[in-house]
């Protein structure tokens, strides 16, 4: 009996968009022929794309996201918040972390108010607390740390940074 190959990450990824898109294309009851057209391709191509045999160019993938006002999150597999977390702070300088390959960017966590911010709202893990030590040390001129309280405080977490 053969075995399937296993699926790479780029090929979840890229099944994950298809089906995506699919998925919105049912939903606003278009055709494949009328989502085609607009992204200049024939209907066959789209077809065969979404039964998984071909993948969008970059220049569909982001007329994709205007026709259906989505942003890229939308395609992305849910991922643990820790692990964004982790990313953060490992290119915000916490030395010590290695960044996790399975976890992609997100705006949650885009700038270092919010990942200090979210890393102080869900402490889970004491690895990401101690790392806020070197972030805030590298980033403390780009940190308005009033701005942080306030925002904890709206939060209802005053007390998190006096």
């Amino acid at each position: 009996m053969k075995r399937r190959p296993l699926a790479s990450d780029m090929d979840k990824a890229r099944l994950r968009v298809v089906a995506k898109v699919r998925s919105l294309r049912t939903e606003r009851r278009w055709t494949q022929a009328e989502l085609a057209g607009k992204l200049g391709l024939s209907q066959a191509r789209l077809s065969e794309i979404e039964r998984g045999g071909g993948s969008f160019t970059a220049e569909q993938f982001l007329e994709v996201l205007r026709l259906f006002n989505v942003n890229v999150d939308a395609f992305t597999a849910p991922q643990r918040v820790e692990d964004e977390l982790q990313n953060a702070l490992a290119r915000l300088g916490a030395l010590h972390l290695r960044e996790v390959s399975s976890a992609l960017p997100s705006a949650r966590v885009g700038g270092v108010r919010a990942a200090v911010r979210e890393t102080l709202l869900a402490p889970a893990d004491a690895r990401l607390l101690l790392a806020l030590a070197p972030v805030l040390l590298a980033n403390l001129d780009a940190l308005n740390l009033d701005v942080l309280h306030d925002e904890l405080d709206s939060l209802g977490f005053p007390a998190r940074v006096p």
